[in-house]
């Protein structure tokens, strides 16, 4: 996942994506990752835009 807000280089740290994963069953990652994935395509080209 893209951090933009604080513009950090570092990536959502992997105790983040576990405590979550622990509270999903295992369908539910993928309908989240099927949803997160294009917000974050729209988020990395909109910033690519802004910047050029």
């Amino acid at each position: 996942m893209t951090r933009l807000p604080d513009r950090s280089r570092e990536p959502v740290p992997d105790a983040l994506g576990d405590e979550v994963a622990g509270r999903l069953d295992e369908r539910e990652p993928s309908g989240l990752m099927l949803v997160v994935a294009p917000a974050n395509l729209c988020n990395r080209v909109t910033r690519a835009r802004s910047v050029a």
